[in-house]
């Protein structure tokens, strides 16, 4: 029969401490910083015992007794700088969470720092998951017509579905329970961090994680005008409509540099996709969204995709083929770094389209995604955005 091996004493030291240190992040550094001061030969018993069973596991290993309380000493001295290390995050700010740490990772100047980033782990909140449990939560933080031509619009492919789609939770109640992935890793909303796994899922890029996912959610939850679109747009009785455009990447530049919100989104551009192609179907949506979004004190830009390839070529001087779906127009944004879109149903469960992932996006690198905007357009948009937004880098058109 197979039995577990013994754990020494210094073993079960090194583990009781550390595991009490977890449960109690504010003591450890008064213990540290403040030893006790009475003589040693006058201490209470219960705090020399320790040190007897550890001088006795040495002395038994060979050393001497000098040397043996030399090594308890060195022992003793990366204990407590281990422990003070892995806990400093929670004395200096325990309520930063997985989120809030990769942001501030992201916000890094890259050309200084071109690996912390990187090397930092994808879930950097296994020492944070030990304080989590029963009882514990991570507070979120928070931030307080006529049609006509968009410039944002693309081309047309025939791809019907959107390749990277995955579920997303509600945004709209901070304590409700939801699920993040088919894993069955759950949490509340204040919590979207707080994963039990990873799952990789395929853009067009390459891989994705539900952990960049996340981030990404967290990054559009500061900007309520973001979460409010998200609420209502279902009311609106469209299909295939997703937010998209700056609305999603501009919120997440500010939240980068650490500004408002809202700061430089010119407007929220809420795309769908009908059949109906004529103006006046088109114009009795946009009166209806009007109505329904006159309280946020933002321009929402509504747009039927399934129209742009009338109007495209005279707005923007190249011929557009008709797009196949909402995602289909998103793919031909002017640069890779602004194809994102977020849908929700009436229960508020939000999906999330990302066709080239979020590296570039957290990394606020500017790609070009020549499909069907001219160059012009594109250098246009980025020197816009580079005014407002001055730690973007700007890839140059392809030749």
């Amino acid at each position: 029969m197979h039995t577990a091996p013994e754990r020494s004493p210094g073993s079960v030291e090194l583990c009781g401490s550390r595991l009490l240190a977890l449960r109690h992040p504010n003591v450890v550094p008064l213990l540290v910083t403040r030893p006790l001061s009475t003589p040693l030969g006058l201490r209470p018993l219960g705090t020399l015992r320790p040190l007897e069973q550890i001088l006795l596991l040495l002395i038994d290993a060979g050393f001497t007794p000098a040397d043996a309380l030399h090594v308890y000493r060195a022992y003793y001295g990366f204990l407590y700088g281990h422990i003070l290390n892995e806990l400093q995050e929670f004395i200096v700010d325990p309520d930063e969470n997985e989120a809030l740490l990769r942001l501030g990772l992201h916000r890094l100047p890259a050309k200084e720092f071109p690996r912390l980033p990187r090397a930092w782990p994808r879930s950097c909140g296994l020492r944070r998951r030990g304080r989590t449990g029963p009882g514990h939560q991570h507070p979120a933080r928070r931030t307080r017509g006529t049609p006509h031509p968009r410039e944002d619009h693309p081309k047309a492919v025939t791809r019907t579905q959107p390749r990277f789609v995955s579920s997303l939770p509600d945004l709209t109640d901070h304590r409700r329970p939801v699920t993040l992935d088919a894993e069955g890793a759950s949490a509340t909303v204040g919590e979207t961090l707080k994963l039990n796994n990873v799952e990789r899922r395929m853009g067009h890029d390459g891989p994705v994680t539900t952990h960049d996912e996340q981030l990404f959610l967290a990054c559009i939850h500061t900007n309520p005008i973001d979460v409010q679109i998200l609420k209502l747009a279902p009311l609106l009785g469209v299909s295939d409509w997703w937010l998209t455009a700056g609305a999603l990447f501009q919120t997440v530049w500010n939240v980068l540099e650490g500004k408002d919100p809202q700061a430089g989104i010119r407007d929220y551009d809420l795309f769908y996709f009908d059949e109906d192609t004529s103006y006046a179907a088109e114009n009795a949506v946009i009166l209806r969204a009007r109505e329904l979004f006159k309280d946020l004190g933002v321009d929402v830009e509504v747009r039927n995709e399934a129209r742009v390839h009338l109007w495209y070529e005279e707005h923007f001087g190249v011929p557009a083929t008709p797009f196949t779906s909402t995602t289909d127009a998103v793919d031909h944004f002017a640069a890779k770094t602004c194809c994102f879109a977020i849908t929700s149903d009436e229960a508020g469960t939000l999906r999330t389209y990302a066709p080239h992932g979020y590296d570039d996006l957290f990394a606020r690198k500017i790609v070009p995604n020549p499909m069907l905007a001219p160059q012009d357009v594109y250098e246009a948009k980025t020197r816009r955005w580079r005014t407002e937004w001055p730690t973007l880098t700007v890839l140059p058109w392809p030749a």
